[in-house]
């Protein structure tokens, strides 16, 4: 069995995968990724994103979404070290 590490989203890599641990934001943050779909649980996976501070795209379900860089930091994800 593999070592795990939590990460914020913006630090997995393009195609890695995560199960959602923890929002760490405010109510209002944790209100609005509720409403995407994004809770503790979910597995994430890492679509894309703008090199520097720019939004994060995420697979979640069958649904693609793009959050800011801001809320996306405030998620951490369990990754399973490889």
């Amino acid at each position: 069995m593999s070592p795990t590490r939590y990460i914020s989203l913006p630090h997995l890599r393009v195609g890695q995968s995560g199960t959602v641990k923890e929002i760490t934001g405010g109510s209002g943050v944790v209100k609005k990724l509720t409403a995407l779909g994004l809770r503790p649980g979910q597995i994430v996976t890492k679509r894309d994103s703008v090199f520097t501070r720019g939004p994060v795209v995420l697979k979640v379900n069958n649904t693609q979404m793009a959050i800011g860089y801001g809320m996306a930091q405030k998620v951490l994800v369990e990754v399973e070290e490889e």
